[in-house]
């Protein structure tokens, strides 16, 4: 918990002390919580600081029970909590806690509320103190009281606690009944009895408690406590399958309750052989004791320190991918002069605007339907740097050069592409896709104005964005003829992009 309090909010220092605290096998996080530095002396005696760190950034994107799993295998955690010992006991309280999380987030969930890591750590500590779950192991012992011990049974059951007095208390509300009861009319002569006590806190030495005692309330009060004892020395007793134990401190005021019409009581200890109503039953010597240094320690189940195993993602993104071979240009292509960028724009949105506009623009509408398409895509997107006739002439310079150079050949626009190789998805969209039946070209429109054939980084990346695109296409077309271009609006350049396999360089 003081992880993911930690995880949750990095200025809490009280929550990295105490992981530094529960990290530490000795006193060293106390003189580091002193230091001047102390948050960094702290994350120094946690051995895995940057992993939460890198967690931290997970926070927005996951839930709060995932952020949990997610510190609890941070490498070395586990293997932290096994050194306390109980292990097991430790691992069923953090599934606990697990299943607390569940409940916070389905809670939030049917409040239309948000599930937060910081809503979760701060209504895990505004719950009462669970108490320990039961043990599912078959050789645990379970402490219940007598009334919690009803319908339940173990084969080996000791009963506790027979030296306790009967000790009837006139005190407070009973309910009494003057008459018998009558089926017709069951409320009948039944009445509330209060008697309240005057001396507070004082229980004894009063000379009423005496007094009360003695009186004709006070011993039926005492008779219904000893009936309901006798009552629960019996569900006691019939709890054990197999074998049941009394256990005593010399005194047996409670188990001589058990009395035959007499008076006398059914089981008398201690006596050897036991006698229990008339019969006699010979006892057995108890055990021998074991020395406790001599016995084997209980073993303890902890996760395995491991070498972590890192796995390739399920899904192939495109615009992540690194392409092995050598990217290189083939041809470039001047459409136009240079669009003007007025002042400091931001490159992302106006790379946004020119991508919807391309995807949307349709160069057989009427001019003023585009332009008007074009101001809006600008506003919508931040991007007053540009005019809307910017947009529409980069569209029309593009559709020029495909002309020319294309025809009439298919251009599909935002084309999804999806498939699957070697246990992992090939996910993405081509922005213009064009196909003249033998030959797949693949455009990329990139808003940055440099230049391709100065940037080899550029270069690379989109090598291995139109690598992975091709290795889709070969999927579901099975063609292996390809071009690829990159259209840059801004500078008014179309270049023509060739890609070497690393085994032909």
């Amino acid at each position: 918990m003081a992880a993911l309090r930690w995880v949750a909010d990095p200025t809490d220092s009280l929550a990295l002390a105490e992981l530094a605290r529960l990290c530490c096998d000795d006193d060293g996080w106390l003189g580091a919580a002193f230091e001047q530095n102390n948050v960094e002396a702290l994350e120094a005696c946690v051995p895995f600081t940057q992993q939460l760190k890198d967690l931290r950034s997970l926070a927005p994107q996951l839930t709060p029970g995932e952020m949990f799993d997610g510190v609890l295998h941070v490498e070395g955690m586990l293997a932290i909590v096994a050194r306390w010992g109980l292990a097991e006991q430790r691992l069923a309280n953090i599934e606990a806690v697990r299943s607390l999380l569940d409940g916070y987030q389905e809670e939030q969930r049917s409040e239309r509320q948000a599930a937060t890591l910081a809503g979760a750590c701060e209504w895990l500590a505004a719950r009462d103190a669970p108490a320990q779950p039961q043990s599912r192991h078959p050789e645990a012992v379970n402490l219940l009281t007598y009334h919690g011990s009803k319908g339940l049974e173990w084969p080996i059951v000791v009963l506790t606690g027979l030296e306790h007095e009967a000790k009837g208390n006139p005190f407070g509300v009973y309910a009494e009944e003057l008459d018998k009861p009558d089926w017709r009319d069951p409320l009948a002569g039944r009445v509330l009895r209060y008697w309240p006590w005057p001396y507070g806190a004082q229980a004894k030495d009063v000379g009423l408690d005496q007094a009360a005692a003695l009186s004709p309330e006070g011993e039926r009060t005492l008779e219904e406590e000893k009936l309901e004892r006798t009552r629960l020395l019996y569900v006691g007793m019939t709890r054990a399958r197999d074998h049941l134990a009394l256990t005593t401190t010399g005194k047996t005021d409670w188990l001589n309750e058990l009395a035959t019409d007499d008076g006398q009581p059914l089981i008398r200890l201690p006596s050897d052989p036991l006698a229990i109503n008339g019969q006699t039953f010979a006892l057995r010597p108890p055990p021998p004791r074991l020395d406790a240094e001599a016995r084997e320690p209980a073993p303890e189940f902890a996760r395995p320190t491991a070498v972590r195993q890192l796995h390739p993602p399920l899904r192939l993104r495109p615009s992540a991918h690194a392409f092995s071979g050598t990217v290189r240009v083939a041809e470039t292509v001047q459409l136009g002069p240079r669009i003007t960028l007025v002042g400091d724009p931001d490159l992302q949105a106006v790379g946004e605007a020119f991508h919807r506009f391309f995807a949307f623009d349709d160069p057989v509408r009427p001019a003023p339907a585009r332009l008007a398409v074009a101001g809006d895509m600008l506003r919508r997107w931040g991007a007053p740097q540009l005019a809307p006739g910017d947009l529409v002439e980069a569209a029309d310079r593009l559709h020029a050069f495909l002309d020319q150079r294309y025809g009439g050949s298919a251009r599909m626009r935002e084309w999804p592409v999806y498939a699957a190789e070697n246990l992992q998805v090939i996910s993405g969209r081509i922005d213009l896709l064009i196909d003249d039946g033998g030959v797949f070209t693949v455009v990329d429109h990139k808003s940055f104005p440099g230049a391709m054939a100065l940037d080899d980084e550029r270069l690379n990346a989109f090598g291995g964005q139109v690598d992975l695109y091709t290795r889709a296409l070969r999927q579901g077309a099975a063609r292996d003829y390809y071009d690829y271009w990159i259209h840059q609006p801004i500078a008014g350049l179309m270049i023509k992009v060739e890609l070497v396999a690393a085994e032909a360089v």
